[in-house]
């Protein structure tokens, strides 16, 4: 977080903590998170390359979500990093995302792209929200009847956020949304880079 020079940890059974860089010290902000994780989990944090897509800062929000294991629900909350609390932003009904979504920042907005899809999971959806509204863009549907699913995490540069989608196939193709929001595939890596693929950055250039 630029403006106080700061990182921001969270921490399962311990909340959120503050390290300053320039002075070297940890804060703790909270002591828990803001559900009870015996029936919800956070995050959905794992090793696959879209970990670093489960949370966003916004502003001064760090966005999050819970999966609700009982009802399949996913619930997205914020920590407000100058108010020091913890908002509920919005609930997904059940069956909207099948597991955590992808969370990225673009022009100060907040865009939410489901994970998987498929015979049993149906589409995948794609959301817009703008500190104020959530607004379903877009739903992501395959020719194939197997599963299909969002791989190596998403990037963005000043015009569009980019995704790998792979329908278990030999049809694996790069994804985009554009400034004006609207979505586009066709771009195909070569075949050598399409079982295995994680998407770190974008340029400009």
């Amino acid at each position: 977080y630029k403006d106080l020079n700061s990182l921001f940890l969270f921490k399962w059974a311990d909340g959120v903590w503050q390290y300053d860089i320039t002075a070297g010290t940890f804060t703790q902000k909270k002591t828990t998170l803001p559900m009870n994780l015996t029936t919800a989990s956070a995050f959905g944090f794992s090793s696959d390359g879209g970990s670093k897509n489960r949370i966003a800062l916004v502003g001064d929000k760090i966005y999050f979500t819970y999966t609700e294991a009982n009802v399949h629900q996913v619930q997205l909350w914020a920590y407000d990093i100058g108010d020091n609390a913890y908002v509920h932003i919005y609930t997904f009904g059940g069956g909207t995302f099948r597991s955590a979504p992808y969370l990225i920042e673009r022009d100060g907005n907040l865009y939410i792209i489901g994970t998987t899809g498929g015979m049993v999971y149906g589409k995948i959806p794609i959301y817009k929200y703008n500190g104020t509204t959530m607004t379903q863009l877009h739903k992501i549907s395959r020719a194939t009847e197997g599963q299909f699913s969002v791989v190596g995490g998403v990037v963005k540069n000043s015009e569009s956020i980019f995704f790998g989608l792979d329908d278990a196939s030999s049809d694996f193709q790069i994804w985009q949304i554009d400034r004006n929001d609207a979505l586009f595939s066709g771009i195909t890596p070569p075949a050598a880079y399409a079982a295995d693929i994680d998407l770190i950055a974008m340029s400009d250039v």
